[in-house]
């Protein structure tokens, strides 16, 4: 399975609960509340946000192989919402660091080259 930023926290929630073969994580979070919470401080956002996705929960239910892709320069979710996803997993996932913004990581050279290699059939 592979998903893209707010879309991560679903895949994850379907990984914890479903049995699949490989997970990809494009710009990935560890709590939506939290990256919410970053860009609307002025807002209630644990009160306003109904559907949670708390990717942190999830990921320490998940034991597959496991391919966290992140931008560098990521505005919208900063790195460190990453990392700390990383550290939630069972067994640590693989980590490739993109030279991107998180609008740009299909430019990246080494976006193309990740996938194909953890997606191969072995």
């Amino acid at each position: 399975m592979l998903a893209r930023s707010v879309g991560t926290g679903v895949a994850l929630h379907l990984a914890a609960r479903r049995t699949l073969g490989r997970l990809a994580l494009i710009t990935p979070y560890d709590s939506l509340v939290a990256v919410a919470s970053r860009h609307y401080p002025l807002f209630p956002v644990d009160w306003l946000l109904r559907e949670r996705f708390e990717a942190l929960a999830d990921a320490a239910e998940v034991d597959l192989p496991t391919l966290l892709l992140i931008a560098r320069q990521d505005e919208i979710i900063p790195p460190a919402h990453a990392e700390k996803l990383a550290r939630a997993f069972p067994q640590m996932p693989q980590l490739q660091w993109l030279d991107t913004d998180h609008n740009t990581t299909e430019m990246d050279a080494r976006f193309a080259v990740a996938l194909q290699r953890h997606f191969r059939v072995r």
